[in-house]
């Protein structure tokens, strides 16, 4: 039992991540196609890691490169918090097979929808 209640409470926390429809994929965060592959995947992250993870950030490359941290308005780096959280939780889904095959499921039925609800309006 307590198997099925993990299992169900990660495919809610996926469906709640893949249908919502104004935010991106986990796929557009990282720059990539639903086809992408795993060695594309681990690419993606590693680039944007390099830019994004909190230690970088005042590096080369980093959103505040060249700039002290009492420089940076606390927003900006708010704002730099949450896309590196988006960037690290994309990560972490799409390289678990069981999380991605279960993620894409549920990208692509929302997706389905959203098509329906175009086609015929909202209901």
């Amino acid at each position: 039992k307590l198997i099925h209640c993990v299992c169900l409470c990660l495919l809610c926390g996926l469906f709640h991540q893949a249908a919502a429809s104004d935010s991106e994929s986990h796929y557009d965060v990282l720059g990539l196609d639903q086809t992408a592959s795993s060695q594309d995947i681990k690419k993606a992250f590693r680039d944007l890691a390099l830019r994004w993870h909190p230690d970088k950030w005042y590096s080369e490359g980093g959103p505040f490169e060249g700039m002290q941290s009492d420089e940076v308005p606390e927003h900006d780096k708010e704002q730099a918090r949450l896309h590196w959280y988006k960037v690290h939780s994309a990560s972490e889904v799409l390289t678990d097979d069981v999380r991605r095959a279960a993620y894409d499921a549920v990208l692509n039925k929302t997706q389905r929808m959203d098509e329906l609800r175009m086609r015929y309006g909202e209901s």
